[in-house]
Order: structure tokens, then C-alpha cells, then sequence
């Protein structure tokens, strides 16, 4: 999206208060964006994944694992908002955009026929993008469990995990308390059972979810595999509908080649296909 924004510089319409801006792109150049977005943030997260997958299986430091196992659960958060057009992002430098996080939404196609890109300043540059994604992400949970015609059930698992990222502490307190605290390390969480091995389905993750707020290190174990599902899903959909591009699926599925065979193997089937 950077690139694309760079390209059509010249467009670029600020708002008055400086927090907005629009710029009228092509459409199909706008499409080839967004599909972009989507492989790298899919892509991210399942070298993250198996990253993660690979620190458990060979019983590395559990600090360590945990943090892995944190960012693998972020990096699947990002991907299904960058799936579903809710994805808060920095932008690089050389555009006459200010620090902080900007949401990028599209506005009805114009007389020329091409759509506008709306870019909207979210938080700032004081406010952590992590807890931003998070809260984007609980805020689609709670939408999603409140979409007409879900059964209880359904409505139930999403909202639990809009409040599996809030509490009883936020999600990304979590990482912020085993990076910078020093009341956290190996003595404090020597070990912990991990849910990868447990978790081999959508509906196993479902369960999950909807049996409460677990420990944080399974919380995040849940998120990760609950937004990496509804990526795999979105993404297979997606990829039914238009022709994508092959070769960052193929370079998916040599990460996962990694874990095959492994106890992650059955887990792995749920965020990729």
C-alpha cells in the first residue's frame, strides 16, 4: 500500500486538520494493493507459526517461547484485519504523512470510474500499534458475535474471544510483562502446557474458546489459531473467487513442510490448507 500511495503522490488531497487524506487511484492497481497487504501479513504469520511450533517441540527457553508464541498470535490478528480491510499501519517514509497509525478504507468509485483511498490518523505515534491491532481485533470479534442469524453457540465463541484480548489484563501486557519486567523469567513460568497438540480443528479451537479465559500463554495459543483459521478460510474463499498469485502459497507450504509429521502437523491443517 506504501508503493501504491508513493505512486500517486501527487494526488494525495490532505484534509484541513492534517489527520486525512484521499487520493484517487485505479481500481484494479488499488485491488493488486489490498491483495498484496494480505499475502505478506498471511505469509508473516505462518513463518512466525512455525517458528513457534518449532521453540515448543524442542523445549527451548520458556520466556522465550512465550514471547515467540506472542507474536505468532499478533502476526494472525494482523492478517485477518488486513483480510477484512481493518488493519491500522505505519507508512514508510517519503510521503507528506505524519507519525502514527493510519486505518486505509475505500469510498464509492468517482465520475471517472476509479474508487477513493480514504486514509484516516488513528492513534498517534504515543499509542503501541500492537494494542491498537488487539483492540481492532476484539472490536471485529464483537461485531462478528452480534452478526444476524449466528447461533448461540457461534455468538458465544466470538465474544469470548473479544474478551480473551481485553482481560482480566490486556493481551499485550502480557508481552510487555516478559520483555521489560524483571519479576518474569524462567522462574516464574518453567513450563506450561501448550495447546498445539490439543488443538487440531476448527472445532477443537471453538471449544477452546468458548470454555473461558484461559492462562496467557494458551489465551494466546487460542487467538493465534482462531485468527489464523478464519484467515485459511477467508483466504480459500478469496482465492476461489480470482487469480492470485501462487508462489507466496507455495512458500507457505514450505514452512509448514517443517512441522510436518510433527505433533504441530494437525494444528498446522487449521490455519493453512
Amino acid at each position: 500500500m506504501s508503493a501504491l500511495l508513493k505512486a500517486y503522490e501527487a494526488s494525495i488531497i490532505v484534509g484541513k486538520k492534517g489527520n486525512r487524506f484521499d487520493v484517487e487511484v485505479p481500481e484494479g492497481e488499488l485491488q493488486s494493493a489490498w491483495a498484496t497487504d494480505v499475502e505478506k501479513t498471511y505469509t508473516k504469520f505462518a513463518a512466525q507459526f512455525v517458528t513457534y511450533a518449532q521453540a515448543v517441540e524442542h523445549e527451548l527457553d520458556p520466556v522465550w517461547r512465550f514471547v515467540t508464541g506472542y507474536y505468532a498470535a499478533l502476526f494472525s490478528a494482523v492478517s485477518l484485519l488486513a483480510m477484512t480491510g481493518r488493519l491500522r499501519r505505519r507508512f514508510g517514509p517519503g510521503l507528506p504523512i505524519a507519525e502514527g497509525l493510519w486505518s486505509v478504507t475505500t469510498v464509492p468509485l468517482t465520475n471517472t470510474g476509479s474508487p477513493i483511498l480514504r486514509v484516516r490518523g488513528e492513534r498517534g505515534g504515543s499509542m503501541g500499534s500492537h494494542r491498537a491491532s488487539w483492540d481492532e481485533l476484539a472490536s471485529l470479534f464483537a461485531v462478528l458475535s452480534g452478526v444476524a442469524g449466528n447461533d448461540s453457540y457461534t455468538g458465544a465463541v466470538l465474544q469470548s474471544l473479544a474478551d480473551m484480548v481485553k482481560g482480566p489484563d490486556h493481551v499485550s501486557a502480557f508481552r510487555n510483562a516478559l520483555t521489560y519486567g524483571l519479576d518474569e523469567g524462567p522462574w516464574s513460568r518453567p513450563s506450561w502446557r501448550c495447546l498445539l497438540r490439543d488443538l487440531q480443528t476448527p472445532a477443537d479451537v471453538e471449544d477452546a474458546a468458548y470454555s473461558g479465559t484461559p492462562k496467557d500463554e494458551q489465551r494466546v495459543e487460542i487467538l493465534m489459531l482462531a485468527c489464523g483459521s478464519l484467515v485459511r478460510t477467508l483466504f480459500d474463499d478469496y482465492g476461489r473467487r480470482v487469480r492470485v498469485d501462487t508462489r507466496p502459497r507455495q512458500w507457505r507450504t514450505e514452512y509448514f513442510r517443517r512441522i510436518a509429521g510433527t505433533p504441530f502437523a494437525g494444528c498446522a491443517a487449521v490455519v493453512h490448507g
